[in-house]
C-alpha cells in the first residue's frame, strides 16, 4: 500500500502544481490584456485626434480656396476691358457658374481617400496588434498621399 499512498501523493502534489500554475499564468494573461486594452484606446485617441485635425484642415482649406475664388471673381467682374476673348466654342465661366464646386469634389475625394486608408490601417492594426509608433507613421503616410494626391487634382 506504501506504492500507491506515494503514487497518490505524487498525483496530488503534480495536480496542485499546475493548479497555482495556472492561476499565475490565468493573472498574467489579464494584466496583458489590460496593457494592451489601454494601447488601444491611446491608438484611437490619437487616430481621432488626426481625423479631427483633418477635417479642420480641410475646412480651412475650403474657406481659403472659396475666399480666393470670390477675390478673383470680383477682380474679373470689376474689370471687364482685363478680359480676353474665350478660344472658339468655350464660352468660358458663365456668372452663374460655380467654381468651389470642383474644389468641394478635390476635398470630399481626399477625405474619403483618408477614411479609407484609416479604416483598413485599423483593420489591419487590429488584425495585426501593431503598436501606436507604427500606427501613427503609416496615418502620417497616408494623409500625405492624400493631400497630395488632392492638391494635383486626382
Amino acid at each position: 500500500m506504501i506504492a500507491v499512498d506515494v503514487a497518490a501523493l505524487t498525483a496530488a502534489v503534480a495536480a496542485s502544481t499546475l493548479a497555482v500554475a495556472a492561476v499565475v499564468l490565468s493573472i498574467l494573461n489579464h494584466r496583458m490584456s489590460i496593457e494592451q486594452a489601454g494601447r488601444a484606446r491611446q491608438a484611437e485617441q490619437g487616430i481621432t485626434a488626426a481625423v479631427s485635425r483633418l477635417d479642420k484642415l480641410f475646412d480651412t482649406l475650403y474657406r481659403d480656396a472659396l475666399a480666393m475664388m470670390k477675390d478673383a471673381y470680383g477682380e474679373v467682374r470689376g474689370q471687364p476691358s482685363a478680359r480676353r476673348e474665350c478660344p472658339a466654342g468655350d464660352s468660358g465661366p458663365s456668372p452663374g457658374s460655380s467654381p468651389p464646386a470642383d474644389m468641394d469634389q478635390k476635398l470630399q475625394a481626399a477625405k474619403r481617400e483618408i477614411l479609407d486608408g484609416v479604416s483598413s490601417l485599423l483593420a489591419r492594426a487590429k488584425a495585426e496588434r501593431r503598436d501606436v509608433e507604427t500606427m501613427s507613421a503609416e496615418l502620417t503616410g497616408i494623409i500625405d498621399r492624400a493631400i497630395a494626391q488632392s492638391l494635383q487634382g486626382k
